[in-house]
Order: C-alpha cells, then sequence, then structure tokens
C-alpha cells in the first residue's frame, strides 16, 4: 500500500507532525494534480479520470423541468363528432419556452430533454342551447414525433356516462415518453344533439399542463 505523507501546516519543520494518505493496493506510481483554487464550502473533490482533481459544487436533485402551464381564454367552437385541437393561447408559466401558445399551439421537446412527460388537460363542454344536449366528451393527446414518423392520438378518454346534460367537464393525465423534438398538443371531440357547441374558456375551465419527471 502506497503512502502520500504531507507535513502539517504550522509547524517549524516536517519532523515535527504529518498527515499520510494512503493508496489502496498501489502496485505503481500514480500523479494526482490538485486544483490550485480552493472551492467553496461543502464542496467535493473530483478527478477527470487522469489524475487531475477538481472541486466541484455537489450534485443537487433534478428539477422537473420543462414544464409549461397555459388556458383557453375564451369560448372555443365545437362541430358535432369532429376531432378540434384545442387553441390553449394564454401561457401561465413556460420554464424552457417549449410552448407555443401562438400558433401551433402544442408542446415540443427542446434539446437534451428527452424522457418521461407528465401531462393533463381540462375542459368543460357545453351545448349552448340549455337543452341538455350533450352526450359525451373526448379528450386526447395528440403526439407529433420528430424525423417524420405518423402523428398519433397518444391517449384518449371519454365520459361514460352517456345521459344528456347541458354541461359536461372533463379531464385526462397521461405520462407519455418523448424524444427531442417529439410535440404533444390537445384535443377535444363533443357529441351532441346540436349541430355545434363550445369548450367553455377561461382559466379555471379549459387548460393543461405538462412537466418532465425526473
Amino acid at each position: 500500500m502506497g503512502k502520500v505523507i504531507a507535513d502539517v501546516q504550522g509547524k517549524v519543520k516536517a519532523s515535527d507532525t504529518s498527515a499520510t494518505f494512503e493508496v489502496e493496493n498501489a502496485t505503481s506510481s500514480v500523479n494526482y494534480v490538485l486544483s490550485k483554487t480552493d472551492g467553496s464550502a461543502n464542496d467535493h473533490l473530483k478527478t477527470d479520470g487522469a489524475g487531475n482533481l477538481a472541486w466541484v459544487a455537489p450534485p443537487t436533485s433534478g428539477a422537473n423541468t420543462p414544464s409549461f402551464g397555459a388556458y383557453l381564454a375564451a369560448n372555443q367552437g365545437l362541430s358535432n363528432d369532429t376531432w378540434t385541437k384545442i387553441t390553449m393561447d394564454t401561457e401561465e408559466w413556460d420554464t424552457d419556452f417549449a410552448f407555443d401558445h401562438l400558433t401551433n399551439y402544442r408542446f415540443t421537446v427542446p434539446a437534451g430533454k428527452a424522457g418521461k412527460y407528465s401531462f393533463s388537460v381540462t375542459t368543460t363542454f357545453d351545448d349552448t342551447g340549455g337543452g341538455q344536449a350533450v352526450r359525451h366528451g373526448w379528450l386526447a393527446l395528440y403526439k407529433i414525433p420528430s424525423g417524420g414518423a405518423a402523428a398519433a392520438f397518444k391517449q384518449i378518454k371519454r365520459d361514460t356516462d352517456g345521459s344528456r346534460a347541458t354541461l359536461l367537464g372533463q379531464n385526462l393525465a397521461a405520462v407519455v415518453d418523448l424524444a427531442v423534438g417529439d410535440a404533444i398538443e390537445f384535443w377535444a371531440l363533443m357529441n351532441q344533439n346540436a349541430a355545434s357547441g363550445v369548450m367553455i374558456g377561461g382559466q379555471a375551465n379549459t387548460f393543461c399542463s405538462g412537466y418532465k419527471l425526473l
């Protein structure tokens, strides 16, 4: 076992006292180059694998980013039994500027941020006529893969009641594995005894959010 012996600072001569560092099972000489800077409190000593040692801050827990939250500002019309993209046009937050609330109303995975994401979306369907015409309300995550692969509904949820109402609330939550450049949109479909209806706008009625899982 090799040894490194260092003088203790403040002593008159080396023979007064010393600190010894032992190298386990040393079979040949090894050169370690210490950083010339002292680092900060609680820093760790890190090697680059070639004998160069430096002081670095300890690792911190990851953050659930990118993350975003957005909502539909005003009522959006729906044709009966027709899938329609929800125009989430107002942002609450967007950590990585990855949600497009102006043109395509979609989240796109930024560079270096591939992984599993949790998404949720909520809306309230309204027949606008007060005649209890709404029968079913569907929500879906629509995945648009990068690289030219075909886009497809990734997750769909519909109500199971089937009774007719003037208003119908619906929500969907799902975890999706995404690559860099993949995009997610939020879509809705309403079935009712009328030609058209609306999703009610406003922060409390039609909104979405998403974040990367650690």
